[in-house]
C-alpha cells in the first residue's frame, strides 16, 4: 500500500504537475503556430485550458505559502512583541 502523502508534499506535488502542465501546453502553442495551422477555435480554446491550469497552480502556490507562514504544520506561527 502506498504512504499517505502530507498536506505539504501533495500542495508540493500539485503545483509541479500543473506548472509541467503549463510548460507542455506552451509546447503544443509553439508548435502550432509554427506549423501554421492554428485556427482561432484552437487558439481560444488553448487560452481557457491556460487560464484553468494557471489558476489551479496559483492555488496550489497560495497555499503552500500559507502553510509556511503556518510553521508547515497548520499551526499558526506566534509573532514577535514588535510584530504588529
Amino acid at each position: 500500500m502506498p504512504r499517505r502523502l502530507t498536506h505539504e508534499e501533495y500542495l508540493k506535488s500539485g503545483f509541479e504537475r500543473f506548472s509541467e502542465a503549463l510548460e507542455h501546453l506552451e509546447d503544443i502553442t509553439r508548435e502550432a503556430r509554427q506549423s501554421g495551422a492554428d485556427t482561432v477555435r484552437d487558439m481560444v480554446a488553448r487560452a481557457d485550458v491556460r487560464a484553468t491550469l494557471t489558476s489551479w497552480r496559483d492555488y496550489y502556490r497560495r497555499e503552500l505559502v500559507l502553510l509556511a507562514r503556518r510553521g508547515g504544520h497548520g499551526i499558526p506561527v506566534r509573532r514577535g512583541a514588535s510584530s504588529p
